[in-house]
């Protein structure tokens, strides 16, 4: 039987068998065509153009054939499962043998196994449909000698929206990073001084004195008077007398947790497709102090400042089935570092010229 390697998403540098490896689950998007963006040809601000994570990564060793031996009880397994649960339950969660997607009703126990094999499918509605609908209606609402100021639509107005479909099926897939390269590019940003946020309810810039990474500690710690909270809603849910069903109170328990942790939740929002992965580790942290799930989180939230400072993208693996490695590209790597090499050379040279005058 055959093996192949896999590459990094950050070097694309081989990834052999037995390498330890950080696994970031990810929603492939389909292109936008009628997006503005993709229509002017000036490309994307973020770097979720292609792909978005829509899971907090899980870790373990390439097995050499495109897949990974996962580590047992990894928290972030755990919350995988949250997004794969919700998604079976809302029926979004597709698989495709033999090239026919079909909706399952629970979770495989391979999930990732199939995830890693490009085998999972995403059903999500067609938001484009119902925006172009609304885009429409307005420009037939807008008096005549205002239309010119929908000019920058005429694209978009020449599409009939009833020509697109209500639903459209996006991939899942995964990104490898060695374990030890994520570990040191969010060590590299831990150690940057910390950014400081605005609050918007007391709306004043809330400076923190230290790094990157002990900001994002101290967000994902509960003040004292978080803890009072906590205990307080511990001991309503407690009390037998109350009117609240099962459902009420699961929703209590994952609801009150986060809210105490709203700037971490505010900071998450935009990393991840899907909240759940997210919402299940921070009310881990709060409510259970989850050195791990604390630890996952952070790293997560700097390996994502690390992508977008070096203007990463999200970027699915390819090439699965090919063994093509160092000893055929050698010379390729050895051009584009020795490139890079050069270039920081001079870049340091006139950062130290420009110091000195």
């Amino acid at each position: 039987m055959g093996s192949w390697n896999v590459t990094c998403g950050i070097t694309q540098l081989p990834i052999r068998a037995g390498d330890r490896v950080a696994v970031i689950p990810l929603t492939v998007h389909q292109p936008d065509f009628l997006a503005r963006d993709s229509l002017a040809g000036s490309g994307s601000t973020g770097n979720d153009i292609i792909a978005k994570p829509f899971a907090l990564p899980v870790f373990g060793e390439y097995d050499d054939y495109g897949g990974v031996h996962l580590d047992e009880g990894q928290v972030g397994v755990q919350y995988a499962d949250a997004v794969f649960q919700h998604l079976v339950k809302a029926g979004r969660l597709l698989v495709h043998p033999n090239g026919k997607p079909t909706a399952v009703d629970k979770v495989p126990k391979d999930v990732f196994s199939l995830l890693t094999r490009r085998a999972l499918l995403l059903s999500v509605p067609n938001q484009r449909k119902a925006w172009l609908k609304n885009l429409h209606e307005m420009y037939a609402a807008t008096p005549d000698d205002q239309k010119a100021t929908l000019s920058h639509y005429a694209a978009q107005m020449e599409v009939d929206p009833d020509t697109l479909p209500d639903g459209l099926v996006f991939g899942l897939g995964v990104m490898y990073v060695p374990e030890a390269l994520f570990l040191s590019l969010a060590n590299a940003v831990g150690n940057e001084e910390a950014y400081g946020h605005y609050d918007r309810t007391e709306e004043k810039l809330v400076e923190f004195k230290g790094n990157r990474r002990g900001e994002l500690e101290n967000m994902v710690t509960l003040t004292d008077e978080g803890k009072k909270q906590l205990a307080k809603m511990d001991e309503m849910l407690a009390m037998p007398d109350n009117s609240l069903d099962d459902k009420d109170k699961a929703y209590i328990r994952e609801l009150v947790p986060r809210s105490l942790l709203r700037h971490a939740q505010e900071v998450s929002q935009e990393c991840t497709f899907f909240p759940q992965s997210v919402f299940a580790a921070l009310n881990d942290i709060a409510v259970h102090g989850n050195a791990e799930a604390r630890a996952l989180w952070v790293n997560f939230m700097l390996f994502q400042s690390a992508m977008i400072g070096m203007r990463k993208h999200w970027t699915p693996q390819t090439g699965a089935g090919s063994s093509c490695g160092l000893y055929e590209t050698h010379h390729l790597y050895k051009a584009a570092n020795e490139f890079v090499s050069q270039s920081l050379t001079r870049y340091y040279a006139e950062a130290a010229a420009d110091a000195d005058e």
